[in-house]
């Protein structure tokens, strides 16, 4: 009863905090649309813009400020500009410890606003008034404020500066919804850890539920299979009786055209020429049903057709904020079958059984989760966890501890990670703007790569194990040798933010999807590039190749899923819209026998997918 509560209490303090977010951007339109903006003699260096209004980037602001935190520029007052106390103009510089980001807009100027959890003593607050009008601000009351209106700023010629054209605005009322409704809301997260105990056990009650129901249902699926076989069966006969019945009219008709032509051809007729003329057309029927077989055995590998009629198998309820990022183990676990891993914002790594959907392990975290591999060692599955604090946690699933080891050799979040498919290296990367080469056996460093290319977003291997990809915040993807750490080619050099990017099984293609939502392939053997769809969404946070190399599934932020076909280009959304996500979607993977697709996203739910096995009658064609 404590814990519906809570949730309750969660749920309508969320509600109340977007209507008030609402209310204070409806009440401050007015004055965006009056304010004016003075430009000196500045220069627009070549950015890499969001494509976001103001409305839009306050409320993420509010509401993902981790998804902001991947585009933006970290920037501080210059020492010139900090030390002058009068009103003359203000610049910014790039720093890695400031307290401010900028965002590139897309109408040659930038968003000012103040970093995620900016501390505000004394001395911020001196400084935060130059560049904001701080709204009911009082020394002794407390520093929650909300965004009301974000400032603005330009880029100078010498192309390191920013000048502040516009002030912004924030509001520190004390009676401000915002303010009151974050308080609770932390006071709510952290009670909501003090019971994760107490939940473990109501867990366990529900994992023998969960078990008498898995027995029920195997039960309950023996009579689908024995109903779906005889079925078939059925059919099967059916259809050799048609081709039989097909076989004698068309013999009585041309017995009927032989009679009208010679009665006595007729009566000369014997039983030997009947058979003979059925032995020759019994050869050709059974030639026919040799090729149809011998075509039906290239296609079998889970043809476009049958994932057009997917459906859900299990949802997948157990974060409590944003469900980032997924994992399916290669190898089945002694223990517990094949597995799901689950990473969020909530700090929470959760497991489950992805042939039953049991939850079967939770791991509480120091920091969001950014990205999760599995190791592909049977005998030592181990899941590697890439963490918002600089920080790679490695979890040995066999032992009773949760974590084996951590790497910190990062300097910020650790935002992407991948381990090569014979389990011989580890790649990282970072906001920190490098990569990272370890070698697996013994967790030693083996490559520091500086890369000077932002933020490192995704990373994939080739199946060759000798070559690995990495997309960067600068709109870029870059080819590397593994063994060396050298640079091979940039792949892309976009002007649109590439999320993620996806290897085809069988090495040859590499898929993207950029910010305008253009779906593209690269043949890594000439490195051309193919547009093959576009996209009705804004933004594709998750791409993911199916393992026959011909289907490619891709979400984002319009909340469905999709299948292309590569190969006739024939784009369907397959997700059923009362089954699909009610949020941004961020992580797609297939299974690998191709058979399941995980899906998770901002709805803090996991889903996995199937094909549906249900027969259509209208493509029996008698």
């Amino acid at each position: 009863m404590l814990e519906e509560n809570l949730v309750d209490r969660i749920a309508k303090l969320e509600r109340q905090m977007q209507e008030t977010i609402l209310s204070l951007q409806q009440n401050s339109s007015s004055d965006t649309v009056n304010a004016s903006r003075v430009r000196g003699a500045v220069n627009k260096a070549k950015t890499y813009s969001v494509n976001l209004s103001e409305k839009e980037l306050i409320d993420s602001y509010h509401n993902s400020p981790q998804l902001l935190s991947f585009v933006a520029i970290t920037v501080a007052l210059t020492s010139d500009t900090y030390q002058k106390t009068t009103n003359a103009e203000i610049y910014f510089e790039k720093a890695s410890n400031g307290n401010y980001w900028l965002i590139a807009n897309n109408e040659n100027f930038y968003w000012l606003l103040p970093k995620d959890g900016i501390r505000l003593n004394n001395q911020a607050m001196r400084t935060l008034q130059r560049i904001f009008e701080c709204e009911a601000y009082e020394i002794t009351k407390n520093k929650f404020f909300s965004i009301v209106r974000a400032a603005k700023v330009t880029l100078n010629t010498s192309e390191k500066q920013w000048q502040l054209d516009e002030l912004g605005k924030l509001d520190f009322s004390d009676n401000s919804n915002v303010a009151q409704l974050k308080a609770e809301l932390k006071y709510l997260h952290e009670e909501r850890e003090k019971m994760q105990l107490k939940l473990a056990k109501s867990e366990q009650d529900l994992r023998q539920v969960k078990s008498q129901l898995i027995e029920l249902n195997k039960s309950h699926q023996q009579y689908v299979h024995l109903f779906d076989d005889r079925l078939k069966s059925l059919q099967s006969e059916l259809r050799k009786v048609v081709q039989k019945n097909q076989e004698i009219n068309s013999f009585l008709e041309q017995k009927q055209i032989a009679k009208k032509d010679s009665a006595s051809l007729h009566n000369k007729l014997s039983v030997n020429e009947y058979l003979c003329e059925v032995v020759v057309d019994d050869d050709i029927i059974n030639a026919n049903i040799n090729l149809s077989s011998l075509l039906a055995n290239q296609n079998d590998n889970s043809s476009f057709k049958d994932w057009q009629n997917m459906k859900l198998e299990y949802n997948l309820n157990k974060h409590i904020n944003t469900a980032y990022c997924l994992a399916i183990s290669p190898l089945k676990d002694n223990k517990n079958g094949r597995l799901i891993a689950s990473g969020g914002f909530d700090k929470m790594i959760h497991i489950w059984n992805l042939d039953t959907g049991e939850h079967i392990d939770s791991f509480l975290q120091s920091a969001r989760v950014n990205d999760l591999c599995f190791s592909p060692i049977a005998d030592d599955l181990m899941l590697i966890s890439a963490m918002d604090n600089h920080i790679i946690n490695l979890h040995r699933l066999s032992s009773a501890t949760s974590i084996h080891t951590s790497l910190t050799d990062h300097l910020d979040r650790v935002s992407a990670i991948a381990i090569s498919p014979n389990g011989k290296l580890l790649i990282s990367g970072s906001a920190d703007a490098s990569l990272k080469i370890w070698n697996w056996e013994s967790l030693e460093c083996l490559y520091t790569l500086d890369t000077d290319y932002k933020n490192v977003l995704n990373i994939v291997f080739h199946p060759d194990s000798q070559h690995f990809i990495s997309c960067h915040g600068d709109c870029t993807i870059k080819q590397w040798d593994a063994k060396t750490g050298a640079l091979i080619t940039t792949l892309v050099q976009n002007n649109n933010l590439i999320w993620k990017t996806a290897m085809s099984p069988n090495g040859q293609i590499l898929a993207y999807a950029d910010g305008n939502g253009q779906i593209v392939l690269i043949d890594l053997q000439t490195n051309s590039k193919q547009l093959i769809a576009e996209a009705y969404e804004k933004n594709v946070y998750a791409i993911t190749f199916h393992p026959n190399n011909r289907i490619l599934a891709y979400a984002g932020s319009d909340k469905l899923i999709k299948l292309l076909d590569i190969e006739t280009r024939q784009n369907t959304c397959i997700s059923p819209r009362e089954m699909s996500h009610k949020n941004d979607v961020y992580g797609l993977i297939f299974s690998e026998d191709g058979q399941k697709l995980v899906s998770c996203s901002r709805d803090q739910t996991v889903k996995v997918w199937i094909p549906s096995q249900e027969l259509n009658f209208f493509d029996l064609k008698l």
